[in-house]
């Protein structure tokens, strides 16, 4: 999966990071997104940019997103078009005052026609040795999606840096031909 990946030198970082640790007189909230971003790319660790990878994938032939992104304590997520703009949504719902913000992703996309019809992709599961063992629900998954009841491959578990397009990426993992087969079953039961 195509990535965009912010690329800064290990050392280069660790000398931003360093310069952001000391000037903490007048910072505001974004310093401490940079300062982290920085942390992560010293430490080694790959920090992409989501949602910019979504829209640069672009759409498959049907005229839905290549790649999708969810919470990762979904089983599945609803994609609908909006006039320059999509919307990623937690299992079957749809944004209300009530729900909470983290179900819900909008993606700016400049040149998206609206449509009146969604699609559902199904999550790809996150292997035992890569599943948080607490607060699931603030990490995601970003994968390459199938909008049809197949199951998908090539997921990213990842988790958001503040409320910027900034995600680090904690694991990526391929399903193997038993995960696939275990989840072709369980979606054979639901249709």
């Amino acid at each position: 999966m195509d990535t965009t990946v912010l690329s800064v030198d290990k050392d280069v970082a660790r000398a931003a990071w360093r310069q952001y640790q000391k000037d903490r007189t007048y910072s505001k909230p974004e310093d401490w997104e940079i300062a982290r971003i920085y942390q992560f790319i010293a430490q080694g660790k790959t920090v992409i940019r989501a949602l910019s990878s979504i829209v640069a994938a672009g759409l498959n032939a049907d005229g839905y997103p290549k790649l999708a992104i969810a919470r990762a304590d979904a089983t599945t997520v609803r994609f609908r078009a909006y006039s320059g703009s999509g919307m990623f949504s937690h299992n079957d719902e749809w944004p209300r005052q009530n729900s909470h913000p983290s179900r819900h992703i909008r993606v700016e996309w400049p040149g998206l026609d609206h449509r009146h019809s969604w699609r559902c992709a199904v999550l790809p599961p996150i292997p035992l040795y890569l599943r948080p063992k607490r607060a699931l629900a603030s990490y995601h998954v970003l994968w390459e999606a199938e909008w049809t009841p197949v199951p998908p491959g090539d997921p990213y578990l990842i988790k958001r840096i503040g409320q910027s397009d900034a995600w680090l990426v904690v694991g990526a993992w391929d399903l193997t031909e038993v995960e696939k087969a275990v989840l072709a079953t369980r979606l054979g039961r639901r249709s």
